[in-house]
């Protein structure tokens, strides 16, 4: 059920008209004003007492949403414990609101989501409540500028929460930081988000050690951020770095560590990651060659990707032999191929890479190779000479327009190579 263009309600006597409480069988119920100043005609006290006289049912709610609120509280049955089936809540741009009602107490709540709620400054005790969260899995905050406390959950997402802060005072970045140290008590945190700290340079030591389930882990935008906390995790399998320039160091925390996805520098950031099984390397600006050492003590590695590095003009000559599947894409810059690849390579894609002029030489030494799509490469006007890998099975050419004309040119080299494939899909544009 979804109630829109609450600014419309005149009356608290037209609300209680709509009997909203009676609704036994309603199950999910969306509440929102239709922008958050759609109307000027309530004061903050009248818009509290509107909410109040459209309470939904408490025995089967299970979704909520609380939209463009003007209030500057939430109606006292927002955070009821006789709303025992509740499990997700979302509080979004309720810009005037001051305080959060106590949500803690709500049993079966696995999600709580608030965003854009301005004038939030603090969280009293009354939020956790007695039960403080006893199925709460994940807790996102959005566009909170001045919000101060710590909490417990098992998924946490920070984003541009600037000025989110601990219980202690603090100055500076500091209370950044003061936020993250309470972070390193949620040992069933298994999902981390932390977004927009743009004044911490370095986070708490111990930080990822006392975070015994943490499983996967973004920052992002954290503008001065120059490496991970030395102490080990032995449970991060995923890490994806977005736009954290000054970051050269993922430390010595993180050699269990499977999926890296970073859009930063990578100048020392792979030493250490000897079980790392899949390597994003994206929007990197600046990177214009991987060393040839690199790559090299990567031996568990089996999905590269290499994406909008659009100065990256040549790869290592050996790539590591567990490779399995090898992406380039929109590089640019990029006008070769290494010669021979791992005879692992099962799936090898090449996207939007102008100056490429032909395939690896040794493409047909590739035994194990099943898909081989090459699109929007023009000066790729061949395949390799010999024989395509016996076991391909897909073949994908777009946007090669020489290649495109002598794959479909019946008798030549090429339609000859490719015409008992499986799947074969040819395309000039």
């Amino acid at each position: 059920m979804r109630i829109t263009n609450l600014e419309n309600v005149e009356s608290v006597e037209e609300a209680r008209v709509a009997n909203s409480k009676n609704k036994h069988q309603l199950v999910i119920l969306v509440m929102e004003r239709s922008g958050p100043d759609s109307s000027n005609l309530w004061d903050g006290n009248d818009e509290k007492e509107i909410l109040e006289a459209l309470e939904p049912p408490h025995v089967n709610l299970r979704h909520l949403t609380v939209k463009n609120y003007g209030g500057f509280k939430f109606p006292s049955w927002l955070g009821d414990p006789s709303f025992s089936k509740l499990v997700e809540i979302e509080l979004i741009g309720c810009r005037k609101c001051k305080l959060l009602t106590s949500f803690g107490q709500l049993r079966s709540l696995k999600k709580l989501v608030i965003v854009e709620m301005q004038q939030l400054k603090h969280v009293s005790r009354e939020f956790v409540g007695n039960r403080a969260f006893p199925s709460l899995q994940i807790l996102q905050l959005k566009h909170l500028l001045n919000l101060e406390w710590q909490f417990e959950a098992k998924e946490v997402d920070f984003h541009e929460c600037e000025n989110l802060s601990g219980q202690d005072s603090e100055v500076g970045y500091c209370n950044e930081v003061i936020m993250l140290k309470s972070l390193s008590n949620l040992t069933s945190l298994s999902s981390l988000n932390i977004s927009g700290f743009r004044r911490v340079k370095l986070l708490p030591n111990g930080f990822l050690q006392s975070l015994i389930n943490i499983k996967d882990m973004e920052i992002e935008n954290c503008n001065e951020l120059l490496s991970l906390p030395e102490g080990p995790s032995t449970t991060l399998s995923g890490l994806h770095i977005i736009n954290c320039p000054n970051m050269t160091s993922l430390g010595k925390g993180i050699q269990n560590m499977t999926c890296l996805k970073s859009k930063t520098t990578l100048s020392s950031v792979l030493p250490h990651l000897s079980t790392l099984e899949h390597l994003a390397i994206k929007e990197i600006n600046g990177l214009q060659y991987l060393p040839h050492d690199l790559l090299l003590n990567l031996t568990t590695l089996k999905i590269l990707d290499i994406d909008h590095c659009t100065k990256l003009a040549s790869l290592p000559d050996y790539l590591p032999s567990s490779l399995a599947e090898l992406r380039i894409i929109h590089c640019a810059e990029l006008a070769s191929l290494p010669d021979e690849l791992p005879s692992s390579l099962e799936e090898f894609s090449v996207y939007y890479c102008d100056k490429i002029q032909s395939l690896p030489k040794g493409l047909c030494n590739l035994t194990s190779l099943e898909y081989l799509w090459i699109e929007c490469c023009p000066l790729v006007e061949s395949l390799p000479e010999d024989r395509l890998p016996i076991g391909l099975r897909s073949l994908l050419i777009v946007g090669c327009p020489t290649l495109s004309q002598w794959c479909k040119q019946q008798g030549s080299k090429e339609w000859s190579m490719i015409k008992c494939l499986p799947n074969v899909h040819i395309r000039l544009e």
